[in-house]
């Protein structure tokens, strides 16, 4: 008797697109929870998801083609441009962003869009 589960069975394999869009999409949930459970300021908190984003992205570019890639990967440079920006003052684990500016990010953040 065999033990092994038929193809039609298996999960589906995600896509690195599935991945990334994940990944923006419980974006601000798993931002807090970092931030509340760790040391890190909120900003590198944020960080954490741009280079998730960046992980799935190496080598993706069969599935994405060349321009998409690159204008994900252009998008993905001009925000970590503005986090480092931001990160001259908000510093610190004390020093949090305005809503405002976090609103901004996520909004950035959806680099598939």
């Amino acid at each position: 008797m065999s033990t092994e589960t038929p193809s039609s069975e298996l999960p589906k394999k995600e896509t690195r697109r599935e991945s990334i869009a994940r990944i923006i999409q419980g974006a601000a949930e798993k931002v807090e929870r970092e931030f509340a459970d760790s040391a890190n300021d909120w900003l590198s908190c944020f960080g954490s998801k741009i280079f998730q984003i960046e992980t799935y992205l190496f080598g993706a570019e069969a599935e994405f083609g060349p321009d998409e890639t690159e204008v994900i990967k252009d998008r993905l440079d001009k925000l970590t441009e503005r986090l480092m920006e931001l990160k001259k003052l908000y510093h610190s684990k004390t020093d949090i962003p305005p809503e405002e500016i976090k609103q901004e990010l996520f909004r950035k953040l959806n680099i598939l869009g």
